[in-house]
C-alpha cells in the first residue's frame, strides 16, 4: 500500500465500533474474520505480484484499490452493481486485510489504474 486515507467511518469503528467491522460474537459472514482487523478502505497502491487468471495489470502499475467485499457467487450480471450486493462489505472494515497494512490481497475486478503517475506515488 502506497497511501491510505483516514475516513469518518474509520474513526467510528476505532473509537465507537464495532460497527461494520465485525465482532468476536459474529464474525464477518464472507471473510470469516474476527478482531482485530485492519482498518483502512481508501486506498491507494503499487502492483508487486498478478495471480495467474489476471490480465490488464502488471507488477508496477500505481492502482486505486475499490474496497468492495462481495458474496461469492453474487449475481450482479444485469445490472453490474456489485457494489449493491446484499451483504457486501469493505476491505479495511469486513477484513482482507487494509489500506492500513502494508500489503493486501485484492481481486482484479478491485483495481483502477492511474493514467498518470507522478513521483510522489510510490510506495513509503
Amino acid at each position: 500500500m502506497a497511501w491510505c486515507g483516514i475516513c469518518g467511518t474509520d474513526l467510528h469503528e476505532f473509537l465507537d465500533g464495532p460497527i461494520f467491522c465485525p465482532s468476536a460474537e459474529h464474525p464477518n459472514p464472507i471473510t470469516g474474520e474476527v478482531p482485530p482487523v485492519t482498518l483502512g478502505h481508501e486506498m491507494s497502491g503499487v502492483v508487486n505480484f498478478i495471480g495467474e487468471r489476471v490480465s490488464g495489470l502488471k507488477v508496477g502499475d500505481h492502482v486505486v484499490v475499490e474496497p468492495y467485499i462481495v458474496p461469492e457467487g453474487t449475481d450482479t450480471s444485469e445490472t453490474g452493481h456489485y457494489n449493491l450486493s446484499e451483504g457486501s462489505n469493505f476491505i479495511g472494515l469486513g477484513g482482507n486485510g487494509g489500506g492500513l497494512a502494508e500489503k493486501i490481497s485484492v481481486d482484479e475486478r478491485g483495481f483502477t489504474k492511474f493514467l498518470i503517475t507522478y513521483h510522489w506515488m510510490k510506495p513509503l
